[in-house]
This record gives C-alpha cells, sequence and structure tokens, in this order.
C-alpha cells in the first residue's frame, strides 16, 4: 500500500532548510555516513541537529493527523528519530529492491508506515513500487507500508537526489513475533536493471497518479 503525501509551504521550508545543511555537509564530507554496496548507493545524514530542524514537522500533531486521513492507518512517529534523517544520493546512485524493518530495535514497536518526501529538481531517481516509477513534486512525498518492495532507480544528470524520511510505529509487539520481524531492510534484489525492466512495460506516474 502507498499513498502520496502533499506538506504545507511552512513544512516544506523546515525540511528544506534541514536539506541545505546536510548538502552543506555532504560537500565537505562531514557528518554524513556513506552506504555503498550491491544492495544500495547513497549518503545519509542523521545528525542530531539537522534531526531537530525536520522533527517539529514529522512529529507534529497536524502532520500525524494527515497520515492517518491519507492511509487510515493509527500510527505515532518514533521519539528516537532512529533512521530519520536526509539521504542524499549521487548521480549513479541507487537503491535495491528491499523491504522496510518492520520492527524498531529499541522500542519493540512494529512500524506502520515509511514516509519519504522529495526536496530536490533531480533527474532519475524515482520511486519503483508494484512495476511503476513514482516521481512525487519537491514538496511533496510518499508513505508506504514497510512489507512492501520497492527501490530507488539510478539518479541521472547533474544534480544529487535529496529526500527526508522518517518512520511511524504503532503497537506494541508480542514476544513471538518480535521474533519473526524483521530489525533490519530486507534487501531481494541485490542487482537491479532498471534499464532493462523500463522496456518492458514499467508505467511512469506523476504526483497527480496518472500515467506519463
Amino acid at each position: 500500500m502507498l499513498w502520496e503525501i502533499h506538506l504545507t509551504r511552512n513544512e516544506i521550508d523546515r525540511l528544506r532548510l534541514a536539506a541545505e545543511h546536510a548538502i552543506i555537509r555532504w560537500k565537505r564530507s562531514d557528518t554524513l555516513y556513506r552506504y555503498e554496496n550491491c544492495c544500495e548507493r547513497k549518503w545519509k545524514c542523521e545528525d542530531g541537529k539537522i534531526q531537530q530542524l525536520f522533527a517539529p514537522v514529522f512529529c507534529s500533531g497536524s502532520f500525524v493527523k494527515r497520515l492517518w486521513e491519507s492511509t487510515g492507518i493509527t500510527c505515532l512517529p518514533d521519539p528516537t528519530l532512529r533512521g530519520a534523517g536526509v539521504d542524499i544520493m549521487e548521480p549513479g546512485d541507487f537503491l535495491a529492491l528491499h523491504r522496510d524493518a518492520q520492527i524498531h530495535p529499541e522500542l519493540k514497536l512494529q512500524r506502520a508506515l515509511s514516509v519519504v518526501i522529495n526536496l530536490s529538481d533531480h533527474e532519475g531517481g524515482e520511486f519503483w513500487w508494484d512495476n511503476r516509477l513514482y516521481r512525487p513534486q519537491i514538496g511533496s512525498g510518499l508513505a508506504f507500508v514497510p512489507e512492501i518492495e520497492h527501490g530507488v532507480s539510478k539518479v541521472e544528470g547533474d544534480r544529487p537526489r535529496v529526500t527526508a524520511s522518517c518512520f511511524y510505529y504503532s503497537t506494541p509487539l508480542q514476544k513471538h513475533v518480535i521474533t519473526e520481524g524483521r530489525t533490519a531492510a530486507e534487501f531481494v534484489n541485490a542487482e537491479p536493471d532498471f534499464t532493462r525492466t523500463r522496456s518492458k512495460g514499467i508505467q511512469y506516474v506523476n504526483s497527480e497518479g496518472t500515467g506519463s
């Protein structure tokens, strides 16, 4: 299940400010972690100061209420902001098809939704799900359940793909369920060939949800 999420102008400005700080640090290679393997290539900024910039958006009552209304899923933001941050993907970077972690490793809560907001004008780097490539407009994004297989196609051109993400949780799990859930992402396709797959009928979906 996947839903499009729209932000207010004030929320977009706050997230853009966090992204600008992350980009400055990315250019200095400061406080960012680089993921580079067969499954993913990206920079991740989970710096506490940057998290403080976007927490008022992702953790606000009005934003969470909109998530409930849009998805029909009752959930709450993660007070630890574990894994939340700004992702920067350079040209050539990608994220292979995978399923998100289902369980918070510290709080033992069930993840209900993952939220990713687009903050850049870039080429490629589309969100991949269900044989479709999604291209949210700047300041909008996607909410989805952790069970779905998804990825990000290769970033092209000469501009980075910049997104902000946060995760939302529901009720605590029983002990036997905890042992069965995932506390880390599970990759299902380590070497995606998005170019080859596009030639087999991929449907592009714009921010209005219609094919393009």
